[in-house]
């Protein structure tokens, strides 16, 4: 039997990912001011943070139902409903457990509207009084920019400085180490005329590298390691882990499914070190293209955790000037 890893995740209502938007137009006014102050705090110093999506449930999902805090009794049925309603349009089951920014995009992207969630209106029994902003317009409001005020982009400083660090750390290495599907986004912005100094990676870097150093090696790693994607505006610096792009900055998820792939395509393991133009030279004979390696299938909905928009554009003209280029660099 194979254990798993136990990362201690930070228990929250569904609801409370709608009232962070809420507490942004209204911190005083929100239910739970205090706490959901102290929410907006933690998670943006640390985007990545895990979430449990907890629901009170009777049925199969009652071994995550969180206890009830004194006087939720009254409410007990609204805020049942309400979670629910909640976990049904992200398409997640009670306990779900996702990275805060991933979390609280998807809840944005599935609810536009906090109408017969949050508020009926009309209540039909007092047990069933909704939140007061609920009819006011402030989560529909906030909805649209809040994304940028609960995870604000990363400075250009940081991002500057650390473009100038990870150069360093590469150009040093006896081993250049990167993901193994971002060789093929690095193929792609050759094609579409992409040259160094790029400051979003090192992936132009890498390429320019290679071609004037043909004894280059690379070694393929997991996950968005520093030597590449340290300069990323999506890395999350907390945790060093890719949070976007995507409408619920989540692929980094599909990213890693794209590793594999490539992986598999090429015989290849994480940890193998491959000279660059070995690995260059098996990526342009196996990988004419990216489909059924990078390319999207289309069949996944937007709200999907697997969901990216890369088009990777540019891959089949790249790869064949590489291959001219990285020839008549041989001779």
């Amino acid at each position: 039997m194979h254990t798993v890893k136990n990362n201690t995740a930070l228990s929250v209502r569904p609801h409370q990912l709608l009232c962070l938007f809420c507490a942004l137009e209204q911190p005083a006014s929100v239910p739970n001011a205090g706490a959901m102050a102290e929410l907006v705090e933690t998670i943006r110093r640390d985007p990545g943070m895990p979430l449990a999506l907890c629901c009170q449930s009777d049925d199969s999902f009652a071994f995550q139902s969180p206890d009830e805090a004194p006087g939720d009794w009254r409410h007990a049925c609204f805020m049942q409903k309400q979670d629910m309603e909640i976990l049904f349009r992200m398409d997640l089951a009670p306990g779900a457990v996702l990275p805060a920014q991933i979390a609280i995009a998807r809840a944005r992207k599935a609810v536009t509207s906090v109408s017969g969630i949050c508020g009926y209106g009309d209540a039909t029994a007092p047990a069933w009084q909704g939140c007061p902003l609920a009819g006011t317009g402030i989560y529909e409001n906030a909805r649209e920019t809040g994304m940028e005020q609960l995870f604000p982009p990363r400075e250009a400083g940081e991002m500057e400085r650390d473009k100038v660090a990870s150069l360093e750390a590469m150009l040093a290495a006896g081993a250049i180490r990167t993901r193994p599907h971002i060789l093929l986004c690095a193929i792609a912005q050759y094609g579409r005329g992409v040259r160094p100094p790029f400051k979003d990676d090192n992936l132009p870097e890498l390429l320019q590298h290679v071609i004037r150093h043909p004894d280059t090696r690379i070694e393929l790693v997991g996950g968005a390691d520093a030597m590449m994607c340290a300069p990323c505006g999506v890395r999350c610096t907390a945790r060093g882990t890719c949070m976007g792009p995507g409408f619920v900055h989540s692929g980094g998820l599909f990213n890693e499914l794209k590793d594999l792939r490539v992986l598999q395509i090429l015989g290849l393991t994480f940890g193998d070190v491959v000279p660059a133009r070995e690995l260059f030279a098996r990526i342009f004979t196996r990988m004419p293209t990216t489909v059924n390696s990078c390319a999207l299938e289309r069949s996944v909905p937007e709200i999907s955790v697997w969901w990216d928009p890369c088009p990777c554009g540019g891959y089949e003209k790249g790869r064949t000037e590489l291959m001219r280029e990285m020839e008549m660099n041989n001779r």
